[in-house]
């Protein structure tokens, strides 16, 4: 039992070094591996940084794969935790008028406690002990960031998925359908919505290729923003149109499924303008590209819900 490799009562940092595992019984195996453990002689003993280090591992092999830096001593997550508590409050009680002002707040500080991590020179392979030398988070391909918010979006295309098939069954279960009326088909927000999407797409790929070729990612992030934007602007004419939420289940529906495309593009725009911000600040290079990677996620997930939901709004309207 490796809790039995330090010292009791065990310091604030549990593990002087890590130590590298290869049976069930590791202590059992090799009973001088405390006195080791306490010399530094496993992996990142050395704390001469002075940062907050571990390790991530792949997944297969358990061998070290990249050195992840923890962010210091901050008071942000406790006020980024409050103002989202006051953005579900305000939701609860009905006082909309906070709302847009906590979604605000949310950002602002969000963006304040990301811009914090990361480093504005390449710093290559980090020796973390044992003869073994690994990049930063910064400087691979899939940082935790990216892990992330790939298990976010599986979570949150689960709740995607709930929202359209509960608009199938209410087509094909629920009394009153079809609604009195569909929603008016708009060519122009169709047109809107497939150009941005694609715009989107196409320019966050091109930056990431044009970054790794040592070239510079901002003609591709601006196109980027344009096509998020673009689709910002087509969730919102689809919106203004679309009939009252109150009338029929049905507009009720699109209501949501417009205000989930919109949030989501909004979300796309802002990190991508916040990957832009980073760019300009010397926090990215060619070697320094998880960020870019991270954000490509989220706008491939912003195309699959855009190819979702206006068929879903529009169709109906032009097949009838």
């Amino acid at each position: 039992m490796l809790e039995w490799a330090i010292p009791r009562p065990s310091a604030a940092y549990n593990f002087a070094s890590l130590p590298r595992v290869n049976s069930r019984e590791p202590l059992w195996d090799d009973p001088g591996l405390p006195a080791r453990l306490a010399r530094g002689e496993g992996y990142l003993g050395d704390a001469a940084s002075g940062r907050r280090e571990t390790l991530m591992i792949d997944s297969a092999t358990a061998e070290p794969e990249q050195l992840v830096i923890y962010p210091a001593n901050t008071r942000l997550p406790i006020a980024l935790a409050a103002v989202t508590g006051v953005f579900f409050l305000s939701l609860l009680v009905k006082l909309y008028l906070i709302t847009p002002v906590a979604i605000a707040a949310v950002a602002a500080l969000g963006w304040r406690w990301v811009w914090q991590l990361g480093s504005r020179q390449d710093e290559g392979d980090q020796l973390v002990g044992r003869g073994v030398a690994v990049p930063t988070l910064a400087e691979v391909s899939r940082p935790p960031g990216w892990w992330g918010s790939m298990f976010l979006l599986v979570a949150n295309a689960t709740l995607f998925g709930s929202l359209l098939f509960g608009y199938a069954f209410l087509w094909t279960i629920a009394p009153g359908w079809p609604p009195p009326a569909f929603i008016a088909p708009s060519l122009l927000t169709m047109l809107v919505a497939a150009g941005g999407a694609v715009l989107a797409v196409a320019g966050v790929t091109f930056s990431g290729r044009s970054n790794q070729k040592g070239g510079t990612p901002v003609p591709g992030l601006l196109a980027a923003v344009a096509g998020a934007l673009g689709l910002v602007a087509a969730f919102s004419m689809m919106l203004w149109s679309a009939p009252p939420a109150t009338g029929h289940a049905y507009n009720a529906t699109i209501l949501v499924l417009g205000c989930y495309g919109l949030a989501h593009a909004a979300l796309a725009s802002l990190m991508l303008i916040f990957v832009l911000a980073r760019h300009r600040a010397g926090y990215m290079s060619q070697r320094r590209r998880g960020e870019l990677s991270i954000v490509r996620v989220w706008i491939m997930y912003l195309f699959a819900v855009t190819g979702l939901v206006v068929p879903a709004v529009y169709l109906p309207g032009l097949v009838t």
